[in-house]
């Protein structure tokens, strides 16, 4: 298989590739083989460790959305108090 600095000088001389189709072809056929090979090479949680990490995470989404809320309504509190002073002020 020709690399593709081999490929862009070709295309560049003017030379074509009539087996383009061809080498297209061996690409995917190369792509899909290097990828299972790889997937085979994943080492895949357990269903434990899934349920373990699942719950730290809705657990955080909670922690977080309770602080983003009570942060919220401290600044609004703020801010509302500064409009009453410089309304009477």
């Amino acid at each position: 298989m020709k690399t593709t600095d081999e490929k862009e000088k070709n295309l560049q001389k003017g030379n074509a590739n009539p087996n383009w189709f061809v080498e297209k072809w061996e690409s995917v056929q190369e792509f899909y083989t290097e990828t299972r090979h790889e997937m085979q090479r994943v080492t895949w949680p357990t269903r434990k460790q899934v349920q373990g990490t699942t719950i730290v995470v809705i657990c955080t989404v909670f922690f977080f959305g309770a602080f983003f809320m009570f942060a919220d309504g401290v600044v609004g509190w703020l801010i509302d108090q500064l409009y009453r002073r410089l309304g009477k002020g």
